[in-house]
């Protein structure tokens, strides 16, 4: 790794101003946050000596942005970005003024915040609007838009979110975007519809978004971009689609370009994603080893952004190795952090895998507390289906629908099990290769045929369909 600021470069530029441009620089971001933080940290105890308010400002700013793609510390951005913004107020800076405003909404973002993300990015929206800025008028629509999408209204989301992208070609990219969050708007608008198109039950037409993002991001000259498109959607959608071979891919990808250019965080990121395939692909054991240690390291970094899918995998591999009761533990605890902070986007895949954890106690307590255990997991599967509809998510009503139906038939109620498929398939095309699609027309052709199901054979069922979907 380079030294952090060159000997040869430094050429009487005070040490602040040569650490805010290597950090705006991918290849040296992880080499000089160490030196950038221990410099700030002087002038907040006043160690080093008074320093112009415009070189701190900066320092500030170029450390925020790449602390989000290192070590993940997003409180200590958020720190950073706000001493920002109180700069850029008193000097009048309004280029800094908009970075940090942007910075704020992505670290809020980060920390799952999602009511304070919403609240700088309609700030942001308003500060545009007086500036009179097109460009960032289209990304104030796209902040907004994605802090929508994390609120559970994406159908509101992804309205803004196609306006802006259609305008944004004649307007041009703002430069703040860039600048604060280490990506252009292109990327961000492109990741964003990534997750919308599968949300809503376009499995693939978001496959060949996501492949189109991927290539994109691959001719782009810095590695941010890359991270950020297959670690925010790619790999996550690849394996909820169930291709094994474009998830391997992608996945080596993010991890060799992590690798490469010591983001931490997207590192533990894949590590996670990694688990995640381990467990879908029938080595529970296997992926929970490679989860958990991945997921703690993310965790104790507070980049809380990714923690909530990340938990619905993890939750769904305990269960699959007799620890249901602490798949409920730590989903209850998530559960409660998504409410409260208005990041109500997966709360109905936690509210799924919390059913399915219920359903699956029921199997081994006595048979005095089975019923209970068994409604309640009805309960939460009900629930999951009706945030998910509320929220227009047709997939994830459709993967909730499908664990309940499976119950359903497993008890005999068959009838009721081809209601509710009945109900979730008109929103999906039955030619799909999703590995929920096809799960569904494998479980409506079976109730069709209105055959008795033994117990076992249920998740014997659920496991072959899980080895089927890393086949595909």
């Amino acid at each position: 790794m380079d030294e952090p600021v060159d000997a040869a470069e430094a050429g009487g530029v005070p040490e602040p101003d040569r650490l805010a441009r290597a950090l705006l620089e991918p290849s040296r971001m992880r080499a000089c946050t160490a030196r950038a933080r221990q410099v700030l940290d002087g002038l907040d105890t006043d160690a080093t000596g008074p320093v112009d308010a415009a070189r701190e400002m900066r320092l500030r700013a170029a450390c925020a942005s790449a602390l989000l793609h290192t070590d993940g510390d997003a409180l200590a951005a958020a720190a950073m970005w706000d001493r920002t913004l109180g700069l850029a107020a008193h000097i009048g800076d309004d280029a800094f003024d908009a970075r940090a405003l942007v910075g704020l909404w992505n670290t809020m973002l980060t920390l799952s915040d999602i009511h304070e993300s919403l609240r700088y990015a309609t700030r942001f929206e308003r500060a545009a609007e007086r500036r009179g800025d097109r460009s960032q008028r289209l990304l104030a629509n796209t902040m907004v838009a994605t802090s929508l999408h994390y609120f559970g209204e994406h159908a509101q989301a992804r309205e803004r979110l196609e306006a802006a992208t259609a305008e944004l070609a004649d307007a041009g990219e703002p430069p703040c975007a860039q600048a604060a969050l280490g990506v252009d708007m292109a990327t961000l608008g492109r990741t964003m519809l990534i997750r919308l198109l599968w949300m809503q039950g376009e499995p693939e037409h978001a496959m060949r978004v996501a492949a189109q993002a991927v290539e994109h991001a691959r001719r782009d000259p810095s590695p941010l971009p890359l991270c950020v498109v297959l670690g925010a959607a790619a790999v996550p959608i690849a394996l909820r689609y169930g291709d094994h071979d474009i998830t391997s891919d992608y996945l080596a990808t993010l991890r060799a370009t992590a690798d490469a250019h010591g983001f931490d965080i997207w590192r533990s990121h894949a590590e996670c994603l990694t688990g995640q395939f381990d467990i879908q692909a029938g080595h529970p054991g296997a992926g929970l080893a490679r989860l958990e240690p991945a997921l703690r390291r993310v965790e104790a970094s507070g980049f809380r952004r990714v923690l909530a899918p990340l938990t619905v995998a993890y939750a769904e591999g305990l269960v699959r190795t007799g620890r249901a009761d602490e798949a409920c533990t730590r989903l209850d605890a998530t559960l409660a952090r998504c409410r409260a902070h208005g990041e109500h986007l997966f709360v109905p895949e936690l509210l799924r895998v919390r059913g399915v954890a219920m359903l699956e106690q029921a199997r081994i307590v006595g048979a005095d507390l089975a019923a209970a255990y068994e409604a309640d997991g009805h309960r939460h599967l009900q629930m999951a289906i009706q945030t998910a509809n509320a929220q227009g998510a047709a997939m994830w009503a459709l993967r909730s629908s499908l664990d309940l139906a499976d119950h359903l038939i497993e008890r005999g109620h068959t009838a009721q099990a081809s209601a509710l498929v009945a109900g979730v398939a008109r929103h999906f095309d039955p030619h799909s290769r999703a590995h929920d699609v096809r799960r569904l027309l494998r479980v409506q052709n079976f109730v069709r045929q209105g055959a008795p199901l033994a117990p076992c054979l249920t998740r014997a069922r659920r496991d072959t369909a899980d080895a089927a979907q890393q086949a595909a």
